[in-house]
């Protein structure tokens, strides 16, 4: 089995904003004594060209280390 923490948020997933929530997830699990893998996945629900910014939703993946 595989779990992954997520977050997510709204607006235009620039690269800043999603290793800034990157950052901020990845340090909220340490904290809380979880083990993240390495790197991130975004998942994007909207089409870019289409939707208007403020209502895209978006969500940024980490896979947790089950060992």
């Amino acid at each position: 089995e595989n779990f992954a923490a997520v977050t997510k948020f709204s607006g235009k997933p620039t690269e800043e904003i999603v290793l800034e929530k990157e950052n901020f997830l990845r340090s909220s699990l340490i904290r809380d004594g979880i083990r993240p893998k390495s790197g991130c996945m975004l998942a994007r629900y909207n089409d870019p060209g289409r939707t208007w910014r403020f209502i895209m939703r978006n969500e940024v993946l980490i896979w947790l280390d089950t060992l």
